[in-house]
């Protein structure tokens, strides 16, 4: 194969199993080789697991195995990589290859395979007519364990990247040297016994911290020459130094536009390839700038690899545009753009012997890890895997091309457009109506017919007659909406408060978006600050532009019509008022409170004197008065707070629930300065509870919520963010809204540094994490605050929001826009900022 020849891999074997997106694959061991002709391959995941393959790719066993499944990791696992030079022989005999994985949770492991070798004897003719026999001999692996080797802790945030090192350095006889690095900036070199097991380090041998952003991703090159790559969109090279064999940086390379997502050496040679979200693929050399410079990708590129082979030095690129690339090092040319399922995280090469070329591996956002294959017998092939996989890039790219007509307003205004999955349920009465969007990107209208006990198709439905399709096609128009008796082409539902029915907003096509929003504000007794945000609104949901909205002439006002601001107003960010819970039921409060101090031992059970004081404090919350000018004994509060912490877990949360309500005085933080110790020592001791005790989980963070800026933030807030963390998964639809919020809260006091609850890089890690776990359970409610946090976060903050970028903002913020309604809203607002 030339180097220019046009690529064709071809899908062979897929690889299911994971729950969730492959965000990392590695190959393991001595791929390629073996009259067998077996491969393994390592894939991480969002589930929390790293998955080892056995797999075969000859005529005889195309079949797979997971062969192991390793688990550990307390949050999605970012990456896995495993080192030839890693691997070895146990105490045991067993042959050993050693894995590291980097994870969110922000640890990096090392974990160690053990494989059983046995001599395989192969005999075959030299040809049909000979009774020469070839005999070779083999070594059949056979996997026999894995076990944790070490826990790298002390990261800050999300560990993106760990390296076994090939190049081990000075002192390392009987130990591996790992490189980790993390959103907090820093790379991390530790000593790790080849012989440990489940070993808790949290000092390393030496910290990495020149960059000026978070690092996303190292690689070692044959020199030993360790790179790394940031958020800052530099490549910093580090080499080590003579003495001490520490690393110190020896150059810095700055021609990416944005985030450095990926590295990969080039392999049995000099240099290295970078992949970043500035969308291009740079190949680099020993020193200076980049040798070329491959476009074609229009997304964010996450991944790159490398291999060697007859026809040269080939790299392979993996996008957010749902596409793998194949690009010739010499010539620069893309060979192959292989189309995929959905978001493609990674790619890997790997040797083999039934191609001219290695097999590619790529993990993507649908949970599979696929092996692709140039120039392969068809034997290998199945035609039922292929058209299968055709028929996903098929439905993925025509979701893409729906949501984006969605996004431009083709969608028939009014309508609740269901996918054609909707028909596979029975309709409730005869003659009942539902549209559906078909594969075609067309809305058609079906009624369900009790007579033939299936939905029949009416036809088209189409906004207008004007729009209606060719003669001899049906079609149905979307019916005319009604307000005060008057028909209107759109009505739309405007969310203005939460927990208030949405306002209706009419309008009709080639009407003043001024004059429809005046009479909105005019009908519904709402400010006219609101005016240019509801005209904004009109102008994005019904294809309009700017230019078709003008201000009507008012001869009674000094104003120019044609002076205003072009700017498009965001509907629901920046937030800078912090949100609270303000519902109430006292009388039942207390009388729980009641129930369980009855059942509270007599040293720890409160007087009517503390029934008393709470009455009265929750009355001075409800009222927003001051507790101290309304007469209240804050000491006496406190003594109850004390009181009631030493009950059972699970009668504590009515007294969080008064606390809520006490939180809304305007002094509160009286209270909390006054009672911190108690409330610290009652969250901390919640850390051991495996569940947390009924209620608790609820009413703590409702409560803290409505003490948000009542006073300078304390170790009691970051407390309960780090123990509460795992809320936004909660099967509880009130947890989920209340981490949300509480989350949003600490966006809207991060602007005010002496107010700042946590810190940016990880409050933005918890909100994209909220909001991607909220919209994954369809709590709309809960989602729509974690964005708005996100909105606020980011507002006028270019570093975070290139943080955001890199942990899958644009990502979330497409899939949050898809699913309409203020979703929609707030996720353009996002990517407006």
């Amino acid at each position: 194969m030339e180097a220019s020849a046009c690529c064709e891999f071809k899908l062979f074997q897929e690889l299911r199993g994971h729950e969730e997106d492959v965000r990392g694959v590695a190959r393991v061991g001595g791929n390629g080789q073996g009259a067998k002709n077996e491969f393994r391959v390592a894939s991480a995941s969002r589930d929390k697991s790293v998955r080892v393959w056995r797999t075969g790719c000859s005529a005889n066993d195309r079949g797979n195995e997971c062969e192991c499944i390793v688990v550990g990791h307390e949050d999605y696992v970012t990456g896995v990589t495993c080192q030839e030079g890693a691997r070895g022989i146990d105490r045991e005999g067993k042959e050993t290859v050693i894995l590291a994985t980097a994870s969110r949770d922000k640890t990096a492991r090392v974990w160690r395979l053990g494989y059983k070798t046995t001599p395989q004897i192969i005999t075959s003719s030299s040809s049909a007519s000979s009774s020469a026999n070839t005999t070779t001999t083999d070594k059949e692996k056979e996997f026999v364990g894995s076990e944790c080797v070490a826990v790298l802790r002390g990261h800050r945030y999300q560990v993106t990247a760990a390296l076994v090192l090939r190049n081990a350095g000075e002192g390392s006889k009987d130990a591996l040297t790992v490189a980790t690095a993390s959103l907090d900036g820093a790379v991390r070199i530790w000593r790790v016994g080849k012989d440990d097991v489940e070993a808790e380090q949290e000092k390393p041998l030496q910290e990495l911290s020149d960059h000026e952003g978070p690092l996303l991703c190292l690689c070692e090159l044959t020199d030993g020459t360790l790179v790394s790559g940031s958020g800052d969109s530099s490549i910093r090279l580090w080499k080590r130094t003579g003495g001490s064999g520490s690393f110190v940086c020896a150059e810095v390379k700055k021609e990416h536009t944005d985030t450095v997502r990926s590295l990969a050496q080039v392999p049995d040679g000099v240099g290295f390839f970078s992949a970043s979200h500035d969308t291009t693929v740079r190949s680099w050399g020993a020193s200076g700038g980049a040798n070329k410079v491959f476009v074609g990708h229009n997304a964010l590129v996450y991944d790159v690899k490398v291999a060697s082979t007859a026809a040269g030095i080939l790299a392979v690129s993996a996008s957010e545009d749902s596409t793998c690339r194949v690009w010739d090092n010499e010539s620069g040319q893309c060979l192959q753009v292989l189309e995929m399922p959905g978001c493609t995280w990674t790619a890997e090469w790997i040797p083999s012997q039934v191609s001219p070329l290695p097999l590619l591996v790529t993990g993507t956002s649908d949970g599979v890890v696929r092996v692709f294959g140039h120039d392969v017998g068809s034997e290998l092939l199945d035609e039922n895997l292929i058209a299968a996989f055709d028929a996903a890039v098929s439905e993925r790219q025509a979701s893409a091309s729906k949501a984006q007509d969605a996004a431009q307003g083709f969608s028939p205004q009014g309508l609740k457009v269901e996918e054609m999955s909707a028909l596979k349920q029975p309709g409730g009465k005869d003659g009942q109506l539902k549209t559906v969007r078909d594969v075609d990107g067309k809305v058609y209208a079906f009624q369900w017919s009790v007579i033939s006990l299936q939905w029949e198709r009416v036809g088209e439905v189409v906004a207008n007659p004007d729009d209606a399709p060719a003669t001899g096609t049906s079609s149905m128009v979307a019916p005319d909406k009604m307000v005060d008796g008057e028909h209107y082409d759109y009505v739309f539902d405007v969310d203005v408060q939460d927990g208030v029915p949405p306002l209706k907003l009419p309008y009709n096509k080639g009407e003043n978006p001024y004059e429809a929003a005046d009479r909105f504000l005019l009908a519904q007794n709402l400010p006219a600050s609101y005016r240019e945000q509801v005209v904004q609104f009109i102008i994005q949901n019904t294809g309009q532009s700017n230019a078709t909205a003008a201000v009507p002439m008012d001869v009674t006002a000094n104003v120019d019509p044609y002076a205003r601001n072009q700017a498009s107003v965001a509907h629901h960010v920046p937030l800078n008022t912090c949100l609270r819970f303000e519902q109430c039921k006292k009388e039942a409060m207390l009388g729980k409170i009641r129930e369980f101090n009855s059942a509270a031992t007599p040293a720890s059970q409160l007087s009517e004197k503390h029934f008393q004081c709470f009455d009265k404090a929750v009355d001075l919350g409800l009222q927003h008065q001051s507790l101290v000018k309304g007469g209240l004994d804050v000491s006496t509060l406190t003594e109850a707070l004390g009181l009631a912490f030493s009950w059972e877990k699970d009668h504590v949360f009515p007294i969080f629930d008064i606390l809520r309500i006490v939180m809304l005085a305007e002094d509160s933080g009286v209270l909390l300065e006054e009672a911190q110790e108690a409330l610290e020592g009652f969250v901390t001791s919640l850390s051991s509870d495996e569940p947390r005790a009924k209620g608790i989980e609820l009413t703590v963070l409702r409560m803290v919520t409505n003490a948000m800026g009542a006073a300078s933030p304390g170790p009691l807030w970051i407390e309960i963010a780090n123990r509460m963390a795992e809320s936004c998964k909660s099967k509880t639809k009130g947890v989920r809204l209340a981490w949300a919020t509480f989350l949003l809260n600490c966006a809207v006091l991060a602007k005010d540094e002496t107010k700042v609850v946590i810190d940016g890089t990880l409050l933005t890690s918890y909100l994209l994490q909220a909001a991607s776990e909220t919209l994954d359970s369809l709590d709309i409610d809960s989602s729509f605050r974690a964005l708005v946090g996100i909105g606020t976060l980011l507002h006028n903050d270019p570093s975070l929001k290139g943080l955001a970028r890199d942990l899958g903002l644009e990502t979330l913020v497409s899939k949050a826009k898809q699913m309409g309604g203020k979703l929609s809203e707030v996720s353009s607002d996002i990517m407006n900022q």
